[in-house]
């Protein structure tokens, strides 16, 4: 096999595998709100807020895996994300903020 055939074989490998990505691709939503949130509760009593973590392992953002005590999943910071600006932008006489977090079972 020459140089040439070499190279053309490495483009066609390259070629194969960007398809292969390309059909993988997920689209991943970032808006989201408190009444669709998997793993975190948030509470907004007058001037105080409290946000709760209480990672669900059976949701993670992909299917075929559960998540587990230090794990990470990008749905677990799009909620927080979101609750924090939202306690930002949409909550702001709230003067307390209480974070707290509930270790799985």
């Amino acid at each position: 096999m020459g140089q040439l055939d070499h190279a053309q074989t490495d483009r066609a490998k390259r070629e194969r595998s960007d398809t292969t990505r390309t059909d993988k691709r997920v689209r991943i939503d970032f808006q989201t709100d408190p009444s669709r949130y998997r793993h975190w509760k948030l509470k907004v009593d007058s001037d105080i807020a409290t946000l709760v973590m209480d990672v669900d392992e059976k949701s993670a953002l992909f299917e075929g895996y559960d998540l587990k005590l230090n794990s990470y999943d990008l749905g677990v910071d799009i909620e927080l994300a979101d609750a924090i600006e939202r306690l930002r932008f949409e909550e702001q006489y709230v003067v307390s903020r209480a974070y707290t977090m509930i270790a799985g079972a």
